[in-house]
């Protein structure tokens, strides 16, 4: 089984050639929205997903798994709590812990979005659990809820939909697949500047060629090797 996957990759090239993907018309979307008081409850479900997903290069199943009870902002920066996320260190299940940082646009924040998200629609407690394999129920203070019913938690499938609505106005060639919100920001905050090794804890990837393959959308950096070069 593993022999025909390795001859498989052997006869096939994986591109690095990527398009470049203008997230500007998310982010105006996003500033048209206006306050979050005001907004649809719809549009600031899925603004906060979106938010929390490309800031914290977080995956729909880790918003799902955010436990809330846990959730902490400390001189405005956002601690979040990631229960049984998809990684294991040592084959042991573990808890993702990620800080998101403020946005000088309000109507950008991801943090003022999350304080705004739970005074409106997380009034009531939340709680489901999560069976660990071979192990006791993990339970977890939901924080994303349906949007008719604020007392009933929503799972990945609908979290990434509400991601996907966004993302869908980040124009891209036909017939190119949808990009991942965590492949967007991880690779945003690398051409800005940002260390890899940062990248790389803040995403949780446990090497820097996971994150090469899979999410890294262009090969562009942010150093000007002409200039040191010449």
């Amino acid at each position: 089984y593993q022999e025909f996957f390795i001859a498989l990759n052997e006869q096939t090239i994986r591109s690095f050639d990527k398009p470049n993907y203008d997230i500007s018309p998310a982010i105006q979307h996003i500033i048209n929205l206006g306050n979050n008081n005001n907004m649809r409850p719809i549009d600031l479900t899925r603004k906060l997903c979106f938010l929390l997903a490309i800031t914290g290069f977080l995956r729909p199943s880790d918003i799902e798994r955010i436990d809330d009870n846990q959730s902490t902002i400390t001189n405005n920066r956002l601690r979040l709590i990631i229960a049984v996320p998809k990684e294991k260190r040592r084959c042991q299940h573990i808890e993702k812990v990620i800080t998101i940082k403020p946005h000088s646009n309000k109507l950008l924040c991801p943090v003022q979005t999350y304080t705004d998200y739970k005074i409106r629609f997380c009034q009531g407690v939340c709680r489901r659990s999560y069976p660990i394999p071979n192990g006791p129920r993990k339970y977890v203070y939901r924080l994303v809820r349906a949007v008719h019913n604020h007392d009933i938690p929503i799972g990945a499938e609908r979290i990434s939909n509400h991601i996907k609505h966004i993302i869908d106005l980040i124009p891209r060639p036909q017939g190119i697949a949808r990009p991942k919100a965590r492949a967007l920001g991880s690779t945003a905050a690398v051409e800005a500047g940002a260390s890899l090794e940062d990248v790389m804890v803040h995403g949780s990837w446990m090497s820097s060629s996971v994150f090469d393959t899979f999410y890294r959308l262009s090969r562009e950096t942010a150093t000007d090797f002409t200039s040191l070069a010449l």
